[in-house]
């Protein structure tokens, strides 16, 4: 597992990174807070995650795959929602 997003700020401790099965992990002080995932309980991607970048402006993320596609996912306090993938 890689470390593929993690805040500037020294306050606020959470940490994204991508897991080798698809989903994104997000770590609070070093523990699994919780996992995001698609719809259906399906992972973020079909395969490892190799990118990812979170705009905290809009509260917005995107995501890309070893799957070939890049997701934007809209960020809210209890869902968590994407625009279909674009195949790249």
């Amino acid at each position: 597992m890689y470390i593929l997003y993690s805040p500037s700020s020294a306050i606020n401790r959470q940490v994204l990174s991508g897991s080798e099965t698809g989903t994104v992990l997000v770590w609070d002080d070093g523990l699994i807070k919780c996992q995001l995932k698609r719809p259906g309980d399906q992972p973020c991607h079909d395969g490892m995650i190799e990118f990812i970048q979170l705009d905290e402006k809009v509260n917005e993320m995107l995501t890309a795959g070893i799957d070939g596609c890049v997701r934007f996912w809209s960020l809210e306090v209890d869902s968590l929602s994407f625009i279909p993938p674009i195949p790249v």
